[in-house]
């Protein structure tokens, strides 16, 4: 309750740039196969060390309170037969096309797939903005980093760098959920839902009103 959507791109959007051969900023369209799933992003698949990031997504707040929004990233690790290196994702917070934290908001990722047949698995990690800290967090809600922005983030690219060591490794996007916190509409939902126990508790006053009155009426005419 009180989050609302402001960006969302998911498989199908990245679909549609695959069939057109159409890439996400820097990062190229893929098409990977997971437990049987065609799983469709965008990311950097190479035996080389690369690095590339997103279109800009603007960020945003509710009018009115704390600037307060969350952004989720799904992605997949890719890794070829015998392969090893690093990975990083990141979300490079900007303002007036300028970056607004000190450091780069980003998350480390082993690579190392020692089999004879290519690895490809999902993960998950969400960013919070609360003002002007920052806070990262695992698919299980564990926190990895906190930062302090040094000014209020008004967008955000993707980042991703990939270094492999040996053979070919990837990281690729497949879906991106920007939302902010709508403080307003939380505090409507719990007036309305405290109307709402108000009302049924009224409502049960006048009925037990009524049993007592039609109880004391009939001892009445008894006694009579």
């Amino acid at each position: 309750m009180g989050w609302k959507e402001f960006y969302r791109i998911t498989s199908s959007d990245f679909q549609a740039m695959y069939n057109a051969g159409q890439a996400w900023g820097q990062l190229y369209p893929y098409r990977w196969t997971v437990e049987g799933k065609d799983i469709y992003g965008a990311g950097l698949y190479s035996r080389e060390t690369r690095m590339g990031e997103s279109p800009k997504i603007r960020i945003a707040y509710q009018v009115f309170g704390s600037k307060i929004a969350r952004i989720t990233v799904r992605y997949l690790i890719v890794a070829d037969p015998n392969s090893s290196g690093d990975a990083t994702i990141a979300l490079i917070m900007k303002k007036d096309d300028e970056w607004s934290a000190p450091s780069m908001p980003a998350v480390g990722i082993g690579i190392s797939n020692p089999s004879t047949s290519y690895v490809a698995s999902t993960s998950t990690l969400v960013w919070e903005i609360n003002e002007k800290t920052l806070r990262i967090y695992d698919e299980k809600g564990n926190k990895i980093w906190d930062f302090t922005l040094s000014d209020y983030a008004q967008s955000f690219t993707v980042f991703i760098r990939i270094a492999p060591s040996a053979g070919w490794i990837g990281l690729v996007v497949y879906e991106v959920v920007g939302e902010y916190y709508d403080q307003m509409e939380d505090i409507m939902n719990q007036v309305m839902n405290m109307m709402n126990i108000m009302m049924w508790v009224m409502l049960a006053v006048v009925i037990i009103s009524a049993i007592i009155s039609m109880f004391r009426g009939r001892k009445r005419g008894e006694t009579e």
